[in-house]
């Protein structure tokens, strides 16, 4: 089993969270803005901090 370094793992949880929330709304039912807007903004911040994480550990 492969081991994924903490940033890569914070920008996978990030786009599967985002992904997850766009097809469940788009295809099967509609999310109320109320909780579709946090769940994305999240997916996003996961996203963000794992690029951060990452570009911290190269320098």
């Amino acid at each position: 089993m492969r081991k994924f370094k903490k940033s890569t793992l914070l920008i996978s949880i990030g786009l599967i969270i985002y992904i997850l929330l766009s097809v469940i709304d788009r295809y099967f039912i509609k999310v109320d803005p109320y909780l579709y807007i946090p769940i994305a903004l999240l997916g996003i911040l996961f996203i963000i901090l794992g690029i951060i994480k990452e570009n911290k550990s190269k320098k």
